[in-house]
């Protein structure tokens, strides 16, 4: 087998993020796959192939962390409240399996998500119509949803979650106003 080109070698060096390091600079960037929450094994294990394969940070799709943010019918993560942890753990510990960082992309979708599933009013910065073609409104968003939040029920994310993550709490959305 041929050396490698040098001109590469920065590639595969080590790289330091916040408390932890990368072990390369191969870093496979969110990206919805259609599994998320009704699939969870399956994500998980696709997840654990790319961090086999050498990706240094593998992360998940876009994962709604409260149920007035959904998108149903299509098919994202979810953390809403402690039921959905044990999913995303497996997803961590595949990839932990292979030696990469395990990264999440948490989403609020706000006055885009009509939410046909949870038929909750959804939130965003302003009262308005939501983006689509529901007829419905989306109200005010009196306090902010933090991320720190476990599924926005005012509890730290769990220490499972690894360094990084926050031990504050947080106050969920209160709505209009």
């Amino acid at each position: 087998m041929a050396e490698p080109d040098p001109r590469f070698g920065v590639l595969f060096e080590p790289v330091a993020i916040g408390p932890v390091t990368a072990r390369n600079r191969f870093f496979q960037v969110p990206h919805c796959n259609g599994m998320g929450h009704l699939h969870p094994t399956a994500h998980a294990h696709m997840r654990g192939v790319k961090a086999e394969g050498g990706w240094a940070v593998v992360c998940t799709e876009e994962v709604e962390f409260h149920h007035s943010s959904e998108l149903a019918p299509y098919v994202e993560g979810r953390i809403w409240d402690d039921a959905d942890i044990p999913a995303h753990a497996r997803l961590v510990d595949k990839v932990h399996e292979h030696d990469a960082l395990a990264g999440v992309e948490l989403v609020y979708s706000g006055h885009i998500a009509a939410n046909l599933y949870s038929r909750e009013p959804p939130m965003g910065p302003a009262h308005m119509p939501v983006a689509g073609h529901e007829p419905v409104q989306a109200r005010r968003m009196a306090s902010a949803i933090s991320p720190t939040c476990a599924g926005g029920t005012g509890r730290p994310w769990p220490a499972r979650f690894g360094p990084g993550t926050t031990s504050s709490t947080c106050t969920p959305p209160t709505g209009s106003r």
